[in-house]
C-alpha cells in the first residue's frame, strides 16, 4: 500500500522527535540568487515570512544535515506567521512560491520504514506541492508550535547574520539583488552587499550553522 505525503503527515504528527533544519525563502526562481533563511530550527517551528513576500521571494527550499521529514506548508497569517496547513512537499527539492505564497515549517519522519517509502514512492515524483488530504485551508490547523524570523541572510556562499537591527535593511538589499537579471549588474551588486554587511558575516562554524546542510547560492 502506497505511504503518502499526507499519511506521512498524519503518522508523524505522533510521534514527535527533535531535529535540527533550515527554511530558506530565494529571492529568484529556481532557488537562485541571494536568500534570507531560518537556519537550525527543530521540527514544528515555524519560519515567518520574510518582508516582501511573493512579491519578493519566488521559491523556498527545506534543507537538513541528515535528518529525514517534510515539508508542511501553511497559509501565512496577517503578520507573516504559519496559519493552517495546507500543502506537504519533500525536503532538498526547490519549491515555487509565489502561487499560492507560503510559509513552512517541518515535520520530521523518525520511524525507519515511513523514511524508506518517503524516499522509494514520494520523493521521485514530487513536482508540485501536495494538498493536504481530506481538509481545506481553513480546516487544518497549523501543528507549529513556535515562530521564528529569518535569522541567516545568504549570498554567493556567505552566510549573514541577520537577527540584529539590521535585519529589514539586509532583506531589503537582498531583494533588490534579486530583481536584477543583467550579469555585470549582479556581480557588483554582490560586491557592493559583501562590503556593506562585511560587519554581519557569520564564521562557518558559528552554532547557528552548525549540523545543518548549508545550501546557499
Amino acid at each position: 500500500m502506497r505511504l503518502t505525503q499526507s499519511a506521512l503527515f498524519c503518522f508523524a504528527a505522533a510521534t514527535l522527535v527533535s531535529g535540527q533544519f533550515n527554511i530558506q525563502y530565494w529571492s529568484s526562481g529556481g532557488c537562485g540568487g541571494g536568500n534570507v533563511g531560518c537556519f537550525n530550527i527543530p521540527q514544528l517551528e515555524c519560519c515567518g515570512a520574510p518582508p516582501g513576500g511573493s512579491n519578493a521571494f519566488k521559491t523556498i527550499k527545506g534543507t537538513t544535515g541528515g535528518r529525514v521529514g517534510i515539508m508542511v506548508f501553511t497559509v501565512p497569517t496577517n503578520s507573516g506567521e504559519c496559519g493552517s496547513c495546507q500543502y506537504t512537499g519533500s525536503l532538498n527539492t526547490c519549491w515555487e512560491n509565489t502561487s499560492p505564497f507560503n510559509t513552512a515549517f517541518i515535520l520530521e519522519i523518525p520511524n525507519a520504514c515511513a523514511r524508506k517509502e518517503l524516499f522509494a514512492l514520494d520523493a521521485p515524483i514530487m513536482t508540485s506541492k501536495e494538498p493536504v488530504a481530506n481538509v481545506t485551508a481553513t480546516t487544518a490547523p497549523s501543528e507549529c508550535t513556535r515562530i521564528h524570523r529569518p535569522n541567516v541572510a545568504t549570498l554567493n556562499g556567505q552566510h549573514f547574520d541577520i537577527t540584529g537591527h539590521e535585519h529589514d535593511d539586509v532583506v531589503a538589499d537582498m531583494i533588490a539583488f534579486g530583481n536584477l537579471t543583467d550579469p555585470t549588474e549582479r556581480q557588483q551588486a554582490e560586491a557592493a552587499f559583501d562590503a556593506k554587511w562585511a560587519r554581519l558575516k557569520m564564521d562557518p562554524f558559528h552554532p547557528t550553522l552548525a549540523g545543518t546542510n548549508q545550501i546557499s547560492s
